[in-house]
């Protein structure tokens, strides 16, 4: 999504955090999904056995998975899409809805940039467990921290998940360029039977959104505030309840050296007639170029802020007066990206918004 705007004193997208889509879907399941089943056969020895059978909103994925002496245990069958999906680099997991008919507990999905070959039937990629409670359909949200490079090619299981180490974790680059995704039935014998309906990116616990926009622009100098004017883009609607969080992270990347970005919300949104509505803000901290996570405590938000400028002016911290209540935490219905008193041009990458320490 491409944000671009210029104005003397201000333009106001509205909706863009809407826009751009909470949910990202990656793959349905109807006749001619393109999904095709691999088994443990390409290993000697291998004797596992599954199909994928679309039908109306579905497909019904089943088979068999049976002892694979070549690796000592339980064998494998998977289901493989291949193609270029959506990028979800600014999402904070997965979810994938499917119905487990019988009780098999050895369902994973997995991910990576490079497609398997018949030279390679089971390439590099970031897989995580389905947590499968029970039969009946549900939607299994996985948080993209626990998906890992570091898995047993034995038994399918994680060896060292993503949270505990970042270097097996899928990078930006990876989630931007996903060229498969597979759903596995691994390492635990026997039948399985599943009805496959969805594969989609979601935010996260309370993250705002999965965001992947340019946002770039010039801010100019206004004549009637006697400073350069501003910049911003609105999300209007019901956001999560983050009363019990301590902070909000921003990932952004911002590609030359402007130093004017702010963060703002609040429980009224802007109308026509109030543009600028009672809000609460605080400062990005921007150290220069490159993608990163800038982590704001809910205590440097401020109410109390130089509408010239856009600087606080006393910071919750320092007066608890000025600080966004639970009330307003819990019912926030706009948020806000704001270039603001700083002249000159910005262009920036906004990749999500979330709340952390809850």
């Amino acid at each position: 999504m491409k944000l671009s705007v210029s104005s003397t004193i201000a333009a106001t997208l509205m909706g863009m955090f809407s826009a751009a889509n909470a949910d990202v879907l990656l793959q349905n399941f109807p006749p001619g999904s393109g999904w095709e089943v691999k088994t443990d056969d390409v290993i000697p020895g291998g004797s596992s056995s599954g199909s994928l059978f679309p039908a109306g909103d579905r497909s019904y994925f089943d088979g068999f998975v049976q002892y694979q002496p070549f690796i000592g245990g339980p064998g494998f069958v998977k289901a493989v899409g291949t193609k270029s999906f959506p990028s979800i680099a600014g999402c904070g997991a997965i979810e994938i809805t499917m119905d487990s008919i019988i009780g098999y507990n050895g369902y994973y999905i997995a991910f990576g940039d490079t497609p398997p070959s018949d030279n390679m039937p089971i390439p590099f990629e970031w897989r995580a467990a389905i947590p499968i409670s029970g039969s009946g359909q549900n939607g299994y949200t996985i948080p993209l921290t626990e998906f890992s490079s570091s898995w047993d090619f034995a038994t399918g299981k994680i060896i060292t998940p993503c949270s505990t180490d970042p270097s097996v974790c899928p990078t930006p680059a990876v989630l931007s360029n996903i060229q498969f995704i597979e759903v596995w039935a691994q390492g635990v014998e026997g039948q399985f039977v599943t009805d496959l309906f969805s594969i989609k990116a979601s935010v996260a616990k309370v993250a705002v959104d999965c965001l992947d926009a340019d946002f770039d622009g010039f801010v100019n100098f206004q004549p009637f505030i006697g400073q350069p004017g501003f910049v911003k883009i609105v999300g209007t609607k019901a956001f999560p309840n983050i009363a019990g969080c301590a902070a909000i992270e921003v990932t952004m990347n911002s590609l030359v050296g402007y130093n004017g970005y702010f963060i703002a919300l609040g429980d009224t949104p802007p109308t026509p007639d109030m543009p600028i509505p009672f809000e609460w803000r605080a400062a990005i901290p921007i150290p220069g170029p490159g993608q990163n996570g800038y982590t704001i405590p809910l205590d440097e938000f401020s109410n109390y802020w130089d509408f010239s400028t856009g600087k606080i002016i006393v910071p919750c911290y320092a007066d608890p007066s000025v600080c966004p209540t639970p009330a307003v935490l819990s019912n926030i219905q706009f948020m806000e990206i704001w270039a603001q008193g700083v002249e000159g041009q910005f262009v920036t990458d906004l990749f999500s918004i979330k709340a952390v320490g809850c």
